[in-house]
């Protein structure tokens, strides 16, 4: 007979003093880390995450709970918005809290207009899985320069945001973690890129990858992606239209997120307008 039998085992995950317990960042996490470990002990089947997921119409009180916000990003009644069509600028959502399992799937729809004639380069978004706490991370230099008024008009917030190393797509160039970048290069396409923080990837220069999926994102129709996180893999998915598995080790206690930058302006262009991108929905499942 086992020493450390369900009882037993039950007794030492809740032998946590509730009596005055602050709801604290630290103590929400415990208590996460509680309940995912009593799922994995019973078997449950794949658990929806609430606190990582985004319902179709958000509930404004959780997203601003359980996430940061920031630059282009603004949440309305259908959807939440990561760029509403501005050039030039940046958005950042990140989840507040870290995933406690490196075996989940995110699936997410979105829907990306493009303008009738294209006025940017070097634009997209990207969904991220990284070991950086991303609002820790952009928070500052959000405040400071990023939504500054008066630099967003001079195009002057550009510099200092990658002087601090966030040069893609709205994040760092040498993440650790997984990247899925939406891009338009030669034609609209998906590259799912896992890095270990030491490789810098840009855009024209490792991004799109050589196996990056060819699809056309930009045709405001509502899309669906599935990304698999596993530990040693990770297989995306964007439904009904092909998949990319990539061979990597993935740790726990990593955060998502998602960003985007309007593109910079093509020369000789009288109109500004970039693609829109609205985040419809975001469902995280643990495995």
């Amino acid at each position: 007979r086992s020493h450390f039998g369900p009882s037993r085992f039950m007794r030492g995950l809740f032998r946590v003093p509730m009596e005055g317990l602050r709801w604290n960042a630290g103590a929400m996490v415990r208590l996460a880390f509680v309940f995912l470990s009593l799922q994995q002990f019973a078997g449950v089947a794949a658990q929806k995450l609430p606190g990582h997921s985004i319902a179709s119409s958000p509930d404004l009180n959780a997203l601003v709970s359980d996430w940061w916000l920031a630059g282009t990003v603004i949440p309305s009644g259908q959807a939440t918005v990561l760029n509403p069509g501005v050039r030039n600028r940046a958005g950042m959502m990140w989840s507040s809290y870290p995933l406690l399992t490196n075996n989940f799937e995110a699936t997410f729809s979105i829907r990306v207009k493009k303008p009738a004639k294209r006025s940017t380069r070097n634009d997209g978004f990207a969904f991220w899985f990284t070991y950086e706490n991303g609002t820790e991370a952009q928070h500052g230099i959000a405040a400071s320069h990023v939504q500054k008024q008066d630099e967003i008009v001079a195009d002057t917030w550009v510099k200092p945001f990658k002087d601090k190393g966030f040069d893609l797509l709205g994040y760092r160039s040498k993440y650790e973690g997984l990247g899925v970048l939406f891009v338009d290069d030669e034609a609209p396409s998906v590259s799912v890129v896992p890095n270990d923080g030491t490789r810098t990837l840009q855009l024209g220069a490792g991004i799109p990858t050589y196996d990056a999926m060819k699809y056309d994102w930009l045709s405001g129709t509502e899309f669906q992606v599935k990304v698999k996180i596993q530990p040693d893999s990770a297989k995306v998915e964007i439904v009904g239209h092909g998949s990319v598995d990539v061979k990597s080790q993935f740790k726990k206690l990593g955060y998502i997120g998602f960003t985007s930058f309007g593109g910079e302006l093509l020369p000789d262009v009288a109109d500004e307008t970039s693609p829109s991108v609205e985040l419809i929905s975001l469902e995280v499942v643990n495995l």
